[in-house]
C-alpha cells in the first residue's frame, strides 16, 4: 500500500516542486546542527540520548508576499541516539547509532515585519527523509530485528528571522523541530520514531 501510494503522490509531487522552481524568488543554502534522538512507543528507551551533528541544505523561497510565503528545501541530515541507560548493561555500546537520510521538506510561513529590512516567521509543513544507507544498527548487541524504515514521514516546525543584507543578498537563522509521524524503524521493543531539532544559518540570493 505505502508503495502504491508513493508511486500515486511522485508525480503531484514533480509538478508541485517544478512549479516551486518556477516561481522561485529566493535561492538560499542553508548549514548548521541537527539535535536528534531516537523515541520508542512504549515504556522502553533506547538511544534517546541525543547525537549533533552538521546538517547542510538548498532550499526555494517562493509566493513571498508581506505576510506570508513558502519555502521549500533539500538536503543531508544525519539521525540517531546514543545510549546512556545502565540499567539495559549495553558496555558494548561505545558509539551512537546513526544515519545519513536525504530530506524534502515544505513549510507554509506566517510573517511579522519588525521594520523594513527584518522579518521573523513561524511556519509548519511536511517533510520526508529518505534513508540513503543500510537500515541495519551497528552495534552487535542489536539483532536483525532492529531496523531503520527506508523512508520517514513527518513535519516541520519552525522560527526564524531574515534580514536583506541589501537588493540581492538575505541572511537567516531558524531554529526547527522535525517530530515523525510514520514508522522510523522497528524493534522487538516496539516502534522507533527520529526526533530531532536543527539550528541553522542560512543566505540567500534573490532572483
Amino acid at each position: 500500500m505505502k508503495k502504491l501510494i508513493i508511486k500515486l503522490a511522485l508525480p503531484f509531487a514533480l509538478a508541485f516542486y517544478s512549479t516551486c522552481f518556477i516561481n522561485a524568488q529566493t535561492i538560499k543554502w542553508s548549514n548548521g546542527l541537527s539535535v536528534s534522538s531516537l523515541q520508542m512507543d512504549s515504556r522502553n528507551k533506547i538511544l534517546d540520548e541525543n547525537i549533533s551533528r552538521f546538517t547542510t541544505f538548498l532550499g526555494l523561497d517562493y509566493f513571498d508576499k508581506k505576510y506570508f510565503s513558502m519555502s521549500s528545501e533539500v538536503g543531508l541530515i544525519t539521525l540517531g541516539g546514543n545510549e546512556k541507560d545502565t540499567q539495559l548493561n549495553l558496555e558494548s555500546l561505545k558509539k551512537p547509532e546513526e544515519w545519513l537520510y536525504l530530506q524534502v521538506n515544505t513549510t507554509f510561513r506566517a510573517k511579522a515585519l519588525i521594520n523594513d529590512k527584518t522579518y521573523g516567521y513561524a511556519g509548519i509543513g511536511p517533510r520526508i527523509n529518505f534513508l540513503t544507507e543500510n537500515g541495519s544498527f551497528k552495534d552487535s548487541f542489536f539483532d536483525d530485528t532492529y531496523k531503520m524504515k527506508k523512508i520517514d514521514f513527518g513535519a516541520k516546525i519552525e522560527v526564524g528571522i531574515n534580514h536583506s543584507l541589501n537588493e540581492n543578498y538575505i541572511i537567516g537563522f531558524n531554529i526547527n523541530y522535525m517530530p515523525s509521524f510514520s514508522k522510523s524503524g522497528i524493534s522487538p521493543l516496539g516502534t522507533i520514531y527520529n526526533k530531532d531539532f536543527t539550528f541553522c544559518i542560512s543566505l540567500g540570493y534573490k532572483l
